[in-house]
């Protein structure tokens, strides 16, 4: 692949930084589907602002995905891969755990559930979905009311209809927290971005 100098333009770093990469593999990430970026002709690219529509249609597709991994669960989850996951909901459950490994432990039982629905495309998607989430920091930290232990006690049961109904009301749970903060960002942003 041929190196070419190219330049990134925007407001805040359009005079000074150059890099030495290829074109395309610069300009791939930027109109990549996520539509996080909009191009302007000749002057950069902003990061769009995400709207009350961006998250609740982020956490639909969610939710589609963990009601089905959680069926999937309680049918054909061995009773060793339960185990590895309710040792996951234990790490969560301690005493003085911080906020920083909350996000983690939740974020990592959510893509082993993903991960027991045995579909790889799943199990991509939502890692794409985590990471969006978890870089616009809209995985609030606050107890929900349908826990994960719940959510686990049902696939241990192997009842996957409850399993999917607790995990449904759990991802609802967390929109309506995600709006709020999303709310709350946009009363005390001095511009309304968020």
């Amino acid at each position: 692949m041929r190196e070419s100098k190219s330049y990134l333009c925007s407001e805040t770093v359009r005079s000074t930084q150059k890099t030495t990469v290829s074109s395309s593999s610069f300009r791939r990430p930027l109109i990549s589907p996520t539509r996080d970026l909009s191009s302007f002709h000749r002057n950069g690219f902003q990061v769009q602002p995400i709207t009350l529509k961006d998250v609740s249609e982020i956490y639909t597709y969610r939710c589609l995905f963990e009601r089905y991994a959680c069926e999937r669960a309680a049918m054909t989850a061995t009773p060793e891969q339960i185990a590895g996951v309710e040792v996951i909901v234990d790490q969560e459950e301690e005493s003085g755990i911080t906020l920083y490994r909350l996000f983690e432990v939740n974020e990592r039982f959510h893509l082993t559930l993903s991960e027991r629905s045995e579909n790889g495309r799943m199990i991509v998607q939502m890692r794409l979905v985590m990471a969006y989430l978890r870089r616009l920091d809209l995985i609030p930290p606050t107890p929900d009311r349908v826990t994960h232990r719940d959510v686990i006690n049902a696939i241990k049961a192997r009842d996957g209809a409850r399993a999917s109904h607790l995990i449904g009301q759990h991802i609802n749970d967390a929109l309506e927290l995600a709006v709020k903060s999303l709310l709350q960002v946009d009363r005390t942003s001095p511009r309304g971005c968020y």
